[in-house]
């Protein structure tokens, strides 16, 4: 065939796939396997074998939207007119949404001239000669979505399982603390970032307010948390609202009402409304599922509530009903640099929080 016939190859695993199966891993949707069965149909195919081929992996995103790295990729390819072909496992892998994949299969690549394969659903665009996917693909993909959800379902119920035992499932460990290295689910005292908790409650315990904590530690260079995970090797996915170099009253009112630091596993703070969803909201603390006495403490139940009555007489600063302002990021200190914090009440002013 033409060796410039462009072949992308979409995988995907979510969480639920790799918690859906043997010791954790459902091996018939691992990304080798996916690789593997794909690359074995392109070789059976004399008009695929030997184009360009690009392969595209989302590992560890659901189906359930389109809002997932890879396959924004691929279809900021497809639009461009940079793919000829696209091959998939099936079409669960592609998206759990029967109307948005009925829409990209049976309209938009079609539209674009872009054949479609689906192995295991023995779909292929181009002997469909312009039919759509049919009924039965249809109810199929209305099986995936359903599926999806009864998955997703079945998950959280075991992971609530887990936290009530008091098993530890955040992703990452709170400052402070690490994960063991012999047990993913137990919290062990970061000695070093430790400190630097046990002195903000002492701060806090003395009186001081989140603002001058903050200054102190800005201006002795402490690094914050952000740094303090980085030095460990961990980054994190989302993005850091401010400068992740300085502290700022929000992370230290955070790290003073964290009941963690008591000892505690604390789970299911926040919830996702919809199946798939990037967006959570907060949930009420009746559903929170707290257990006692699974780590190390770093401060006594004493120094806690002392901290929560400074945090008491602590009053976050108003903004306007979008969250932002004209000259919000625009204001710098002549002196550090930093963008100055707007403060509205008693009147509308800019300082700075370092």
């Amino acid at each position: 065939m033409n060796s410039l016939y462009r072949v992308a190859l979409y995988m995907r695993i979510s969480v639920e796939d790799e918690g859906s199966g043997q010791n954790g891993k459902d091996e018939s949707n691992s990304i080798a396997h996916q690789r593997d069965l794909l690359h074995r149909y392109i070789k059976g195919k004399p008009e695929l074998n030997g184009g360009n081929i690009i392969e595209l992996c989302d590992d560890g995103f659901s189906g359930t939207n389109f809002r997932r790295p890879a396959v924004t990729k691929l279809l900021e390819k497809a639009k461009a007119r940079e793919i000829d072909c696209i091959i998939i496992k099936d079409f669960s892998r592609f998206g759990r949404e029967y109307l948005e994949v009925s829409d990209y299969i049976d309209q938009i690549f079609p539209f674009l001239g872009i054949r479609f394969i689906s192995v295991n659903d023995s779909y292929d665009s181009a002997a469909a000669n312009g039919a759509t996917t049919g009924l039965d693909i249809a109810f199929r993909n209305i099986i995936y979505g359903y599926y999806s959800r009864d998955l997703s379902d079945k998950v959280k119920s075991a992971k609530k399982t887990k936290a009530q035992k008091g098993d530890y499932l955040s992703p990452y460990a709170p400052f402070g603390y690490r994960k063991s290295k012999s047990n993913k689910n137990k919290l062990v005292v970061d000695e070093d970032s430790a400190k630097v908790v046990k002195r903000i409650f002492r701060m806090a315990c003395m009186g001081m307010t989140t603002f001058q904590i903050a200054k102190i530690l800005n201006a002795e260079n402490v690094p914050t948390p952000h740094k303090f995970k980085n030095k460990q090797g961990i980054y994190y996915p989302w993005r850091i609202v401010g400068d992740d170099n300085l502290w700022h009253i929000c992370t230290v009112a955070k790290v003073l009402r964290d009941e963690r630091y008591l000892g505690k596993v604390v789970y299911g703070k926040r919830y996702r409304p919809e199946v798939g969803s990037g967006k959570t909201l907060k949930s009420g603390k009746s559903n929170w599922i707290v257990v006692e006495e699974m780590h190390e403490p770093l401060v006594s139940p004493e120094d806690f509530k002392t901290a929560q009555e400074v945090m008491a007489e602590f009053v976050e600063i108003d903004t306007l009903p979008n969250g932002n302002h004209l000259l919000s990021g625009k204001m710098k200190c002549g002196i550090c640099g930093y963008s100055l914090a707007r403060k509205k009440d008693p009147t509308p002013r800019y300082s700075c929080e370092t």
